[in-house]
Parts: structure tokens; C-alpha cells; sequence
């Protein structure tokens, strides 16, 4: 097996005459007449310890072949891993040293050990604390140790494990790690917060309620001068409704002023409308007032993005979009949402269109963004952050209260259950999606809500954020779990889940239309083939009538951004 991947390099097996290279499963290193210097083949399979680091003492990473490289960067991410978990293993040792105590070891840090750390190490307490707190966790929890010394994650990823998990139980804390360990080194950072707060809400749910409530109480507002004289304004444990509801309305507002030609990186524009809405010279300004206000605090030596923002591109001042007799390009079998079926759920009242049915597996290709843009709809069109659109994401058992595993809010993160069915009915008048997949989490079909529970109002009862995308609620229930579902047993939600189990029924039935008609057009296709059952051109003739029947019926009631009740 060749070691390296440049020109006339072979493999070299250490031998006797190895010398301090001896018995650590390296190879002996040689430079060819390409230049550059072999890296061992099974440097990947090499423990991190002294044996890589030998290996690594003697590579130089300037004379490595591009090639190697990558592999060179993995191979030293693992070695660092294991001498940071050394290094926080030391300095447990320092703070419980003490000479007075049997074994030299006290049960608990020693203060004055950790003065010393401190003055070894030049760090404040608090950062001899962290240092301490991550080589505790190590020690707690077995299995986080051993991956961190075989490398396997980093200072970084266990800093996260230990932080996102420090509020839970000790019990509900090593369920997490144990889950996740394995895991984490593949994981970005946030993706494994994530994974963190879904696992630890999942595990206890009351308990994440009343993590949510007790700083929800906390909630404050803080400023503070910086050393270079600004002022920092944050506002601390908002309500989530709240929070979100006004996160979208400042991101609203600045997309208006940036189109409206104001300069500058839109985190700059954020601030000043921040400035603008609390300002008392601003006091009672309606959003055109405040929109002006943000172009008049321009500076000129503010930064500037690397293209100019475009008047056209402003989010019109009536959010709804206009009437366009254009049919979709790919029609979506899928229930009328604008069902008016009688029953105990609330039906729409004058609902805002939703956004255009797209059959599963189909992308967007008109350069939209997926989570909704304002002002979408022009090629090259501003994609603003995801906390700009509410986006809801659920399960509907978690709705019925059949169970209590959390939801996600994109662009915040996971939130427990109750949050969740507080959020829900407050957004009855968004799109309401539900996303029906197998046991496996693959879709299966995509139906729009038309009908809401029964203690909902579909009525806004705050004005709409000019500008702003439409919120979105979107359910998540497997296909056998609509099966099960009894609608007369959820009181409120009786009619909702008919009008789920009717659609999911009529896209089953066009399901099966296209299959058969795929079917009979293969074997029509390829007449001398031998097929199990002979060809029916009555069958046939009527499963493709059928087929067109249904596509004119859908581009009848779909059209892009409206839902027409068909005739």
C-alpha cells in the first residue's frame, strides 16, 4: 500500500534499525524526487498519545503533498484533543491537592491550589472555574473523558456537552452526554446545541416548563456603557411570543428602509430602527414615520454591503400579493383549503392565500428563499435571516397533548411543548402545513389546513407586520398515527382532524391514479413485453381520463401565492 499520494513514493515498514521511532507503528519517512515527504498510511489508525505524537513530531507539514494535508489537519485536531484532556486532568489534580490530606488528594478544590492555578496559568477565577468545571465533567462522566483523551471531541464540543447540560438533573444530564458522544465530533457547534436542548426537553418536559417559566419572571432590560463610549441596550427573558413577534417587526422595518435606499450592512439599519421605535421624538410614529426616521440616521462613514439595495425590491405596502392567472407549474393533488364543512373547528375567515403548493421532493427554482423572503418574488430577491418569518414547526401529537416532545422554531431553536400549544392558537390565522410521513420520517404527502380547532380565531388579533412573510405552522404526524386518530374523542379539534383524514384519503386515491397510470403507460409503451396481467386499454383510457380530470381540477384551485375555490 502506498503511504502518500506523490509522484515515485512507496511505503517503508519500520524495521530494527528504526531507532526512537521503534514500536509505535509509524513509517519511516523519505523524500523522493517530487519533494515531498510521506505521510505514514495508517497515521488515521495511530492512538492520539505518544504514538502520534512522534509520528507528527517528525512530519513538516510545509513538504506534505496537497493531498495529505487534510489528513496531516485530523490528525493533529486528535492529538491537541488528547493534550487538552492531559492538561484539564492536571489541573483537577493541582486544585485538590493537598499536602495535609490522605493521599495528598482533598475530596473538594482546594482554595489555595486554586490561587495557584491562577497564578500559574495568569487567568481570572472565572476562567479557572470553566477550566475546573469541564475537567470535573470529564471525570463524572466516564465516557466523555475516554472520547476526549482518544480525541475523538475536542475542548470545544465537550464545553457544550457540559454547558447545555448543567441545568438538568445528574441522571437526566449522563442520559444526554451518553446519547450524544458518540456523535459530537461529526457535529458542527450549533447542531449539536440543538441536539442538546431536543434531548434534554424530550426527557423531562415539565421540568423544561418550568426552566422557561422561572426566566420568563426574570425578564429585564440592561445597559450598559462600553469601554468605547456606545451604549448596549438588550433586553433579557422576553416572553418567546413577544420576542419573536418583535424581532420580526425590526426586521420588517429595515428591509423597508434598506429598499427604501437607505445605506449600509443591515445589522447597522436593525439598530437604528431599534433607535427609532424607542426614541421619544418618535413617540406615537406610525411604521412610514419610523422607516423615515432610519434613512434621516444614516452616517456617512457607516459600513456599506457590497451591493446597493434596490428601490424595487421594497416590500409593497399591502402584504398580500396580487392576483395572478398564471397556473403552477406542478400541481399538487392536495384537499380544498378552503373547506367550509360544518363541525366544531374554527373555518378561515377571510385567511390570507397560502404559498404555492410543491409536490414533495420538488425544489424551489426561482432563487426564493425556502424560509420565506420579503418582497419575494423578483429574481436576485433579498434573503433576510429566518427569524424574519415565523415558522412554527410541531408535532400534532404534541398538539392533542398526546404526548410532550418539543418544537422547533428555525432561526430560535427547540422549545418544550407547552410553549408550543401557546404559540399555535395565538398564529390560528397562518398557513397551517401538515406534513404526513411513513415510520421512517420520509414524506408522504403535504396538505394545507383549512379548517382550525374550535378555541382558535383565524381573526389577526394584532394588525400585520407590513412587509413581513406569513407565518407558518407546520404539523408533523406519521401516516398510521392520522390512521388511529378518532376526531370525536379531541374535543375542539373535531373537525380539523376529518378534514386531515378526508385529504390524506383523496391523496392516497390520486397516489394510486398516478401509479396505475404509470403502470398502464409502460405497458403500453412496451406492447411485446410479457407482463403478469395482459393489457386493458378500457382500464387504461380511464385511469388517464381520471389523471387529466384531476391536474385541470388542481390548476384550477392552485395558482402561485392564492388558493381559488374551485368550481
Amino acid at each position: 500500500m502506498i503511504a502518500g499520494t506523490g509522484r515515485g513514493r512507496r511505503r517503508l515498514p519500520l524495521g530494527s534499525n528504526a531507532g526512537p521511532l521503534s514500536g509505535v507503528g509509524a513509517t519511516i519517512e523519505h523524500v523522493f524526487d517530487d519533494g515531498y515527504q510521506v505521510v505514514p498510511a495508517e497515521l488515521e489508525e495511530t492512538p492520539a498519545g505518544a504514538a502520534l505524537s512522534a509520528v507528527l513530531e517528525r512530519i513538516d507539514p510545509q513538504r506534505v503533498s496537497p493531498y495529505d494535508t487534510v489528513r496531516l489537519v485530523a490528525a493533529q485536531r486528535r492529538q491537541l484533543a488528547h493534550q487538552q484532556a492531559c492538561f484539564h486532568a492536571c489541573a483537577r489534580e493541582a486544585a485538590l491537592a493537598d499536602p495535609d490530606a490522605e493521599g495528598g488528594r482533598a475530596e473538594r478544590d482546594v482554595a489555595e491550589s486554586g490561587d495557584e492555578l491562577r497564578a500559574v496559568l495568569s487567568a481570572s477565577r472565572t476562567a479557572v472555574a470553566r477550566l475546573l468545571d469541564l475537567a470535573d465533567a470529564a471525570q463524572r462522566h466516564p465516557r466523555l473523558g475516554a472520547a476526549w483523551r482518544t480525541g475523538e471531541v475536542d475542548e470545544q464540543r465537550v464545553a457544550i456537552l457540559v454547558r447545555w447540560t448543567a441545568a438538568l438533573s445528574a441522571e437526566h444530564a449522563a442520559a444526554v452526554i451518553a446519547e450524544l458522544i458518540d456523535q459530537a465530533g461529526a457535529m458542527t457547534p450549533s447542531r449539536l446545541i440543538e441536539r442538546i436542548q431536543a434531548l434534554a426537553k424530550a426527557l423531562d418536559p415539565a421540568w423544561a416548563e418550568k426552566l422557561y417559566r422561572q426566566a420568563r419572571r426574570q425578564r429585564r432590560v440592561r445597559a450598559r456603557c462600553t469601554d468605547a463610549g456606545t451604549v448596549n441596550l438588550s433586553a433579557l427573558d422576553l416572553p418567546m411570543h413577544g420576542g419573536v413577534r418583535s424581532v420580526r417587526r425590526i426586521n420588517a422595518l429595515a428591509a423597508r428602509a434598506q429598499a427604501a435606499g437607505r445605506p449600509g450592512l443591515i445589522d447597522t439599519i436593525r439598530a437604528d430602527v431599534v433607535l427609532a421605535l424607542f426614541h421619544p421624538d418618535n413617540a406615537g410614529a406610525d411604521d412610514a414615520e419610523i422607516v423615515a426616521a432610519v434613512l434621516a440616521m444614516a452616517n456617512d462613514d457607516d459600513p456599506h454591503p457590497h451591493r446597493s439595495p434596490d428601490p424595487a425590491q421594497a416590500p409593497p405596502d399591502d402584504p398580500t400579493p396580487p392576483d395572478d392567472p398564471t397556473p403552477p407549474t406542478h400541481p399538487t393533488p392536495t384537499g380544498d383549503p378552503t373547506s367550509t364543512s360544518t363541525g366544531d373547528s374554527a373555518p378561515l375567515s377571510n385567511p390570507t392565500p397560502p404559498s404555492d403548493p410543491i409536490p414533495p421532493g420538488d425544489a424551489a427554482d426561482d432563487g426564493a428563499d425556502p424560509s420565506g423572503s420579503i418582497g419575494a418574488g423578483a429574481a436576485g430577491g433579498r434573503r433576510p435571516t429566518r427569524q424574519s418569518r415565523f415558522e412554527l414547526r410541531v408535532g400534532l401529537g404534541t398538539l392533542l397533548e398526546l404526548d410532550d416532545r418539543p418544537a422547533r422554531l428555525p432561526g430560535w431553536g427547540v422549545i418544550a411543548a407547552g410553549v408550543a400549544r401557546e404559540l399555535a392558537p395565538a398564529h390560528a390565522d397562518a398557513e397551517w402545513r401538515v406534513a404526513v410521513t411513513d415510520d421512517s420520517g420520509a414524506l408522504i404527502a403535504a396538505l394545507l389546513a383549512g379548517r382550525r380547532p374550535a378555541h382558535t380565531t383565524t381573526t389577526p388579533q394584532e394588525p400585520p407586520i407590513t412587509g413581513a412573510p406569513r407565518p407558518v405552522v407546520e404539523l408533523h404526524v406519521t401516516e398510521a398515527g392520522l390512521a388511529r386518530l378518532r376526531p370525536r374523542e379531541h374535543v375542539g379539534w373535531t373537525s380539523f382532524l376529518a378534514d386531515l383524514q378526508q385529504q390524506l384519503s383523496r391523496w392516497r386515491a390520486a397516489r394510486d391514479e398516478d401509479l396505475a397510470a404509470q403502470d398502464a403507460e409502460r405497458r403500453a409503451a412496451e406492447p411485446d413485453r410479457p407482463w403478469d396481467e395482459p393489457l386493458d386499454a378500457e382500464a387504461w383510457a380511464r385511469v388517464a381520463a381520471r389523471r387529466r380530470v384531476r391536474v385541470r381540477e388542481a390548476l384550477a384551485r392552485f395558482r402561485p401565492r392564492h388558493c381559488v375555490a374551485g368550481s
